[in-house]
């Protein structure tokens, strides 16, 4: 079983590079269960040299690397199984990156109207409940361009969603309009 200790990082790479910024597999093979479990990094870095995962690693690893000092569930650390952990990390434009600091300002001063242009996405599709479509673009377009006014803060990526069109007249209807009638028609004509 999978410990979710042990593959933060990854995973947080991995979860940041495809949800925030728009952009693996696991391959779980058995080993000796005396040998020292190697650390996230040397695992990763030895997956990587199989031809089909390198172009998906090569872009994700170096973020989840620089996160490296947060644990599955988010606690920092400096150890792991006694190691220190090295958060240095060469990102797919060539920018070294050191931990999470380095990541923000890196996605701050490179990428900040696209990684805001993903996040109001992500919204638009969390908020209306179903994905975004082609005729959605517009919007999310007005969205990221309003919110990078507002330096890209949160805030005016979540009320540019809630003061949307889509969003405000998303009604969800469990079941048909006349199905409540007809139930509390036959209802009634128990009780006469």
């Amino acid at each position: 079983m999978r410990n979710v200790y042990k593959c933060g990082a990854a995973l947080m790479g991995a979860a940041l590079l495809l949800t925030a910024c728009g952009g693996g597999s696991d391959d779980a093979a058995t080993a000796d269960p005396n040998a020292k479990e190697p650390s996230m990094r040397q695992k990763m870095l030895s997956h990587r040299v199989r031809p089909d995962c390198v172009s998906c690693h090569q872009l994700m690893d170096p973020i989840g690397f620089s996160l490296e000092n947060f644990d599955g569930i988010g606690l920092w650390r400096s150890h792991d199984e006694g190691d220190a952990v090295d958060p240095k990390a060469q990102v797919f434009d060539r920018t070294q990156v050191d931990g999470p600091a380095s990541l923000r300002d890196w996605l701050v001063s490179r990428y900040s109207n696209q990684f805001a242009s993903v996040a109001a996405e992500k919204l638009l599709t969390y908020g209306l409940g179903r994905g975004v479509e082609s005729r959605d673009m517009p919007l999310v377009r007005t969205i990221a361009r309003d919110a990078a006014a507002q330096q890209n803060r949160f805030s005016a990526l979540v009320l540019g969603v809630v003061k949307s069109r889509p969003f405000q007249m998303n009604m969800r209807q469990d079941e048909p309009a006349g199905a409540t009638a007809s139930i509390s028609t036959n209802n009634d004509k128990r009780t006469n």
